[in-house]
C-alpha cells in the first residue's frame, strides 16, 4: 500500500515539475502574464482595498516566475538594453516612541544633505535598500540596528516602521504629453512594523 502511494506521489511530482517547467518557459518567452482583476480600476500600486492587494500579489507572482526562468536558464528572450523601470520607489523609516510619538529618522534619504554627503557618502543607501527590499528578515535586522542607533533614553523607541513610497513612471508617449515622466500621486504602502528587542 505504501509503495503504491509512493509510486503515485513520485508520478505526481514528476508531472508537476514538467508542467511547471513548460509553463515557465512558455509564459516567459511568449510574454504571457497572469490576468489581474480590473487593473484599470484597482491598480496594483495601491494598498487601500483588497482587490488592489490581490493584483499586487499577482504581479509579484509574474515577477517570481520570470526570475525563476532566468535563474534556471529557461528564458530565451534577449534584449540589447535594460528594461525601463515601471516605478520609482524609496523607503521611509519612522521611529515609534513609548508615548506614541512618531519621528522620521535622520537617515541619508530623509534629511537635507550637503554636497559631500550626497555625492560621496550616500551612494550605498539605494543599493542597501534594494538588498533588503524583498527580505522581511533583513528589514527586521535593519530595524533592530536602528532601534539601538537612535534610542532615546527620555522617550524610548519601541518600534521601527518601514513604509514603501512609490511613483509610477509614465510611458514615453504619456510623459511627452504631460511634460513629466512620473505620476504626481505618491502611493504609500505599509511595509512592516518591527518591535524593538530590549535584550
Amino acid at each position: 500500500m505504501i509503495s503504491k502511494f509512493l509510486t503515485y506521489l513520485k508520478l505526481f511530482v514528476v508531472n508537476f515539475f514538467i508542467v511547471a517547467c513548460l509553463w515557465v518557459m512558455i509564459s516567459i518567452n511568449a510574454r504571457l502574464t497572469l490576468p489581474q482583476i480590473f487593473p484599470q480600476i484597482y491598480s496594483s500600486q495601491r494598498s487601500d482595498n483588497l482587490i488592489s492587494e490581490i493584483n499586487w500579489y499577482i504581479g509579484r507572482s509574474d515577477w517570481f516566475i520570470n526570475h525563476i526562468g532566468w535563474v534556471v536558464g529557461l528564458k530565451n528572450y534577449w534584449r540589447m538594453f535594460s528594461p525601463v523601470d515601471r516605478f520609482n520607489w524609496y523607503m521611509v523609516v519612522t521611529a515609534i516612541h513609548q508615548d506614541g510619538e512618531e519621528t522620521l529618522l535622520p537617515l541619508s534619504q530623509q534629511t537635507r544633505r550637503n554636497f559631500w554627503e550626497r555625492n560621496l557618502v550616500d551612494f550605498r543607501e539605494a543599493k542597501f535598500q534594494l538588498n533588503i527590499y524583498g527580505s522581511q528578515t533583513a528589514q527586521g535586522f535593519y530595524a533592530q540596528y536602528l532601534c539601538r542607533r537612535y534610542q532615546d533614553i527620555d522617550n524610548p523607541v519601541t518600534a521601527i516602521r518601514i513604509d514603501l513610497h512609490s511613483q509610477s513612471i509614465l510611458s514615453p508617449d504619456e510623459a511627452k504629453r504631460r511634460g513629466a515622466y512620473l505620476e504626481e500621486e505618491i502611493i504609500k504602502r505599509p511595509w512592516g512594523t518591527f518591535e524593538c528587542q530590549t535584550s
